[in-house]
């Protein structure tokens, strides 16, 4: 009887039990529900769903004033409280309806309603629009999270948002910038968020006083304004860029190539286009985009100059303009002039007097042998005689070539070294002996035709020594002797086609020839019984199939730093192991970008695979706060290869295949990431595999081990055959 009792009250109790549970249950769920009314442009409606965890870096992120919602089966996030968490800098424009997200070398341009927006350079899509929710702007966190280089994934069951920070993006240097010092103390602003252009020759604009400008923009507080129209005189000599209200401050720099960049500080970037043709004779386009320093939005104005010409650059009295001029420059008298110096030799002279001081670009031209100088932004107030002859100049001319150039044509007997002088109002090229002697130019075929000496001295080219030094763009041919009495020394500008100039020099007995290019070059020499012929080739010329390695980082870049390692350096040691294999196979050519541990501008690496190589592979190792591990390739698919059989992606595959069947590692996959400049910067098949993570404890055992590396090596070398065998990119 008490058991029936005790079963008869358990029964009860259990009952109870489900029903309080069912109950309880039922209440979860119902207080687990978000439910709010959104408040839309085309109108409001009751949002009834589950509430959505953010979890960042194995963070939870902490709840805003709008919540994460789905719509049209997408997560959207309030932008500014999300993305600012992930350490972007988030700016909103309401008149322009414009969202701007700049997250290290990248920036986001969006608007409200469209569903296309930039990412730097290039446009993507999305199928879902941003929109103004609740008086909140709402965007779809996977789109843009994706676009940065986050990985991001949902789970279903606690309907959570996982993003990983990316830590294959290297730092963009900022500026500190002083008022009380001149611009180029404090200008390390980075230039790649715009393609670089081809090297335009052996002229270093950076090297040379070309501002002139009165002295830096002295900075002044004022709010943010947007720099929206470039306008130029009929002459296209003078240049103003305007924005919307007051301008903060500029500065401005010029590089080697010939690029004149001018950042305004504190201001976006709305100009209607993103490049302007010029071509003035001395301009040939102008590029705008933005760029961000520190956190602060900053507009960027690129001038490409084709030739070196004088500039000055300053702001307005109601500073709503930064005013560009390039100096107008009259030229009033062209003399020329045979005389010799102390010792009986020989120097012709060609003065140049000009209402200022005149820029000049000389460089020979062949077949026929001249001296051509130009200077650019002027205009021709001469009309003498200009006659006279000597040892190597045998005819002159001078013209206004076109509406801005000013042109002289020294027709030449032979070669001969020339410098430029400049005093005052003129400019003076000395044409004298050159130190060097016995070498010379082809340029139908592009030869360099060297002399042999007398018979006696046996010279032939199985004798000569080869070293290339392509990360510098020199190749060396080293003579076995001392032949500087017969070839002397000294530089033989040629400046045609690739080819810069020949150093030949002497030293510790052995006489060089040193070729400089303005890109990687391979060569073919060959002979006869009076000369070496030497010509350049473009590798592709010479190799079936061409590869750059890239160990990412390096110098100012570590990469990740986890259990001792610092990521450059087995990124550096990976690659070097692909090479030492690839070099002792022969079957296909490698380059490196770097061979130590140096910093390599990220848009260089990809202009050394567009010039150079089929296909380039960047090896990293990756790392994601030690909560993940496995392998991944990154790949973005560029528009240069719309239309082949092969891109980058089919490259990915094959690597992340051989990669994960070699190393047994978890499979990652393939990762679309438009906003890597070694992927969107080439117009090859590129890759940049993420091999293992360092921050895994696992995994960093297994990084740790060189034979573990070499595996992961061997696996890449396989992935480049096998990419060969399937990618035929010279038929």
């Amino acid at each position: 009887m008490k058991f029936v009792a005790r079963l008869f009250i358990s029964t009860i109790f259990f009952s109870l039990f489900l029903i309080f549970s069912q109950n309880y249950s039922v209440q979860a769920q119902e207080r687990e529900l978000v439910s709010i009314t959104l408040v839309t442009a085309d109108g409001s409606f009751l949002y009834e769903k589950r509430p959505i965890t953010l979890n960042l870096d194995g963070q939870i992120l902490p709840e805003a004033d709008m919540p994460p919602i789905i719509l049209e089966n997408r997560t959207f996030v309030p932008v500014r409280h999300v993305l600012e968490a992930m350490g972007a800098v988030v700016d909103f424009h309401g008149e322009q309806q414009r969202i701007m997200i700049a997250y290290n070398d990248s920036l986001i341009v969006m608007h409200i309603g469209q569903h296309h927006f930039n990412l730097d350079d290039a446009v993507l899509q999305m199928d879902v629009a941003p929109q103004i929710i609740n008086d909140r702007t709402m965007v779809p966190v996977s789109f843009i999270a994706n676009a940065l280089g986050f990985d991001v994934y949902w789970e279903n069951e606690s309907a959570t948002v996982y993003l990983t920070t990316p830590t294959m993006t290297e730092p963009n240097p900022t500026p500190h910038p002083q008022t009380d010092t001149d611009y180029e103390s404090y200008y390390n602003g980075s230039d790649d968020f715009i393609p670089g252009l081809p090297y335009t020759g052996y002229i270093d604009f950076s090297s040379l006083l070309l501002d002139r400008s009165p002295g830096p923009i002295v900075a002044e507080t004022n709010l943010e304004t947007s720099v929206h129209h470039v306008s130029w005189n009929d002459s296209r000599t003078q240049f103003a860029i305007t924005a919307a209200s007051r301008i903060s401050w500029a500065s401005w720099q010029m590089l080697e190539d010939g690029r004149l960049i001018i950042d305004i500080h504190n201001a976006t970037s709305d100009f209607e286009q993103s490049s302007f043709t010029i071509n003035n004779g001395f301009v040939s386009t102008i590029r705008t985009g933005q760029n961000v320093f520190d956190g602060v939005n900053a507009a960027r104005v690129v001038f490409d100059l084709t030739t070196p010409v004088f500039y000055s650059i300053t702001i307005s009295d109601d500073r709503n303009h930064i005013l560009v001029t390039f100096e107008r420059n009259v030229i009033t008298h062209i003399n020329f002039a045979n005389t010799q110096d102390a010792l009986g030799r020989s120097t012709e002279s060609i003065t140049i007097s000009g209402s200022t001081t005149p820029a000049t670009d000389a460089f020979m031209l062949f077949d026929p042998l001249r001296l051509v100088i130009d200077m650019p932004n002027a205009e021709l107030a001469f009309d003498g005689e200009l006659t006279g002859s000597g040892q190597f100049v045998t005819d002159l001319r001078y013209s206004q070539f076109d509406e801005n150039t000013v042109r002289i044509v020294a027709e030449l007997s032979r070669h001969a070294a020339f410098t430029v002088q400049q005093i005052g109002n003129a400019a003076t090229i000395h044409i004298t002996e050159p130190t060097f002697r016995n070498i010379y130019y082809n340029a139908v075929t592009g030869t360099i035709e060297i002399a042999k000496p007398s018979t006696e001295f046996g010279l032939n080219i199985n004798q000569i020594l080869e070293f290339e030094r392509y990360l510098e763009r020199k190749y060396l041919f080293v003579l076995p002797g001392d032949f500087s009495d017969h070839f002397g020394y000294g530089e033989f500008t040629i400046r045609h086609n690739s080819l810069r100039y020949v150093d030949i020099s002497t030293e510790n007995g052995m006489t060089t020839f040193t070729f400089n290019t303005n890109q990687i070059m391979a060569y073919d020499i060959t002979e006869d019984e009076t000369h070496i012929f030497i010509r350049p080739i473009h590798p592709r010329q010479r190799y079936s199939f061409i590869v750059v390695i890239d160990p990412g980082h390096g110098g100012a870049a570590p990469g990740a730093v986890h259990h001792g390692m610092r990521e450059a350096d087995i990124n550096l040691d990976t690659a070097l192991m692909v090479l030492e294999m690839l070099q002792a196979d022969g079957i296909v050519r490698a380059y490196m970008t770097r061979y130590t541990d140096v910093t390599v501008a990220n848009a260089a690496r990809a202009e050394m695979a567009n010039q150079t190589a089929d296909i380039f592979v960047s090896i990293h190792y990756n790392a994601a706060h030690g909560r993940a591990q496995g392998t991944e390739t990154l790949y973005f698919v560029t528009d240069a290869e719309a239309g082949r059989g092969f891109n980058s992606r089919h490259l990915a595959q094959i690597m992340q295949d051989q990669l994960v069947d070699e190393l047994g590692t978890i499979d990652r996959g393939l990762r679309n990431r438009p906003a890597i400049i070694v992927l969107n910067q080439t117009h090859i098949p590129a890759v940049l595999l993420e091999i293992a993570f360092m921050d895994n404890a696992w995994e960093a055992s297994l990084i740790s081990d060189p034979a573990w590396r070499r595996r992961a090596a061997e696996a890449i070398v396989r992935g480049i055959y096998e990419a060969m065998g399937v990618y035929a990119p010279r038929q």
